[in-house]
């Protein structure tokens, strides 16, 4: 019979509880933080804190330090970790969690301080440690967006150890002409393919003196760029007509066929070794008689019947 009485006051103390905690909801109060959790080391309780998003930071992060893997599961999921209103005071606290899940968390928070995240970019876990370099990055990069000396800052930036430091520098618009074409060289293929990609490198008010940086890069790629664009001038034009990995963009330059294009340069362009781009000179409607003289004794037979009848042409 005693022990039927003792059942019921268990149970009885039990629903007073879960009765106490739905109060506390309504009322707004935390039912979990320290002291109450400390009293009680029931499992089913322990989780129930764990998941809940008014835990304090302190306690969040004694139940993620905790033996229990359950527990400290549903610690790595609380709504807490990525709530925009967690504060960076809270997250550094969070940081220190033996979990990697948190860490991972608190690596990725906006909220997260400058401080944190470089401690963090040393984190044992390669996960972490990633999300921490990637937050710094995006971070460096925000600030920059208004600065008025971005350029020398981002230069700075390109001599970064750090891959993804340099790879958003070669990213950003506001990167100079000069740290692009350095960064054209740098070691990693994703930071180059970056580069080419930067709208600076092609844009259309870029002139001769710029272009003539560009058709001197040892990346072919950014060579190519200065062989494209119809502001290159023709002795560069010609200089990278002999070049192999990019003489096909000359070819395609709009320069090779506009209207515009004077007969001494089409003179320059005909001693090219590119037979593709004799051609283009041999077909041009602007290449002087002299010119095409020369080109009907071609050594290529294509280039030597385009003249041939350009010529013919003329002479009508």
């Amino acid at each position: 019979m005693k022990n039927f009485e003792r059942l019921g006051i268990i149970q009885l103390l039990w629903v007073c509880f879960f009765l106490f905690v739905s109060t506390c909801n309504v009322c707004g109060a935390n039912p979990f933080d320290d002291g109450v959790i400390v009293a009680d080391q029931e499992r089913e309780t322990l989780a129930s804190a764990a998941g809940n998003p008014d835990v304090s930071a302190e306690t969040l992060l004694r139940l993620s330090n905790g033996s229990d893997l359950d527990v400290k599961a549903v610690a790595a999921e609380n709504p807490k970790l990525t709530d925009l209103l967690t504060r960076a005071s809270e997250l550094d606290i969070l940081s220190k969690s033996d979990h990697w899940k948190i860490r991972l968390a608190v690596a990725k928070h906006r909220n997260t301080s400058s401080d944190t995240l470089l401690r963090l970019s040393n984190d044992s876990d390669v996960d972490v440690k990633n999300a921490a370099k990637l937050s710094i990055v995006e971070n460096t990069m925000l600030k920059l967006s208004g600065a008025s000396d971005a350029s020398e800052q981002l230069d700075s930036l390109s001599n970064s150890d750090d891959f993804r430091m340099r790879l958003a520098v070669a990213n950003n618009k506001n990167t100079a002409l000069n740290t692009l074409l350095k960064l054209g060289n740098d070691s990693d293929h994703d930071v180059r393919a970056a580069v080419i990609e930067n709208p600076r490198l092609s844009s259309p008010l870029l002139g001769s003196s710029e272009l003539d940086m560009l058709a001197n890069s040892k990346y072919w790629k950014i060579r190519q760029l200065a062989a494209g664009n119809p502001n290159t001038s023709i002795n560069t034009l010609f200089e990278l007509s002999c070049d192999i990995d990019v003489r096909d963009a000359v070819i395609e330059n709009t320069k090779l066929s506009s209207s515009t294009i004077s007969a001494s340069e089409l003179e320059m362009l005909s001693a090219s070794n590119y037979w593709k781009v004799r051609l283009a000179v041999a077909k041009h409607k602007n290449t002087s008689s002299d010119t095409l003289l020369w080109l009907s004794n071609d050594s290529d037979t294509d280039v030597k019947k385009a003249a041939k009848s350009s010529l013919a042409k003329k002479d009508k």
